[in-house]
């Protein structure tokens, strides 16, 4: 069994002075159902005694948020792909100037196809 990639937990948007990407979330958070409240630095300050807020103007609490842990979703897309019978290659680029000629050659094989 492969590890959860997205790991369920709760977000705390800490906002500062500058409120306008805070402000301009919250009607898209709403609109996409997002379960969020607006709180006060008061009220974190009760139900989080061991942050501080010194700097904070008010702040979004998302209970039902959580994050994405990158290389587990990324290895889970492979191992997926590799269970339907694709075929999984590794390989580096060699870093070095490019060729002009090879540029135009791949832009035009690009639109050709």
């Amino acid at each position: 069994m492969e590890p959860e990639a997205l790991l369920s937990d709760w977000v705390l948007w800490m906002v500062g002075t500058d409120d306008s990407y805070e402000r301009a979330a919250m009607p898209l958070m709403k609109e996409a159902s997002v379960r969020f409240e607006k709180l006060s630095v008061a009220d974190c300050a009760k139900r989080w005694p061991q942050i501080k807020f010194d700097d904070v103007s008010w702040s979004i609490y998302e209970p039902d948020s959580g994050y994405l842990a990158a290389r587990r979703a990324c290895e889970a897309v492979l191992n997926a792909f590799l269970k339907e019978g694709g075929e999984y290659r590794q390989a580096q680029a060699t870093p070095g100037p490019v060729a002009p000629t090879a540029c135009k050659e791949s832009r035009s094989q690009a639109v050709k196809s």
